[in-house]
């Protein structure tokens, strides 16, 4: 691959890169609007941005993470606030471009 080739796959790359964190932090914003909010606000907190720039490069994309023992419950829809759970509605907005 020349000199060339090379500078237009690493602008690629970032490109692509700038793109996808863009995606990623519309998904977390979208992913604490469906959380469900208690008076701790713990679970909606508990959203954290994992991403770390590694396109192309084999590894495992993790996105986000919610350590609160509980968002999977809320996940699942148990809130009267959010019964259709948090991640799906998420990913939907994001995918929208919302």
């Amino acid at each position: 691959m020349g000199n060339q080739s090379k500078a237009v796959m690493k602008d690629l790359k970032r490109e692509i890169a700038h793109d996808f964190d863009d995606y990623n932090k519309r998904l977390i914003k979208n992913l604490k609007k469906e959380t469900p909010v208690g008076e701790t606000k713990k679970a909606q907190q508990g959203w954290k941005n994992k991403y770390n720039n590694e396109i192309g490069k084999k590894s495992k994309y993790n996105l986000v993470e919610n350590k609160v023992p509980y968002i999977g419950v809320l996940d699942a829809g148990s809130s009267r606030q959010k019964p259709r759970g948090i991640v799906g509605p998420a990913l939907k907005q994001t995918k929208q471009g919302k």
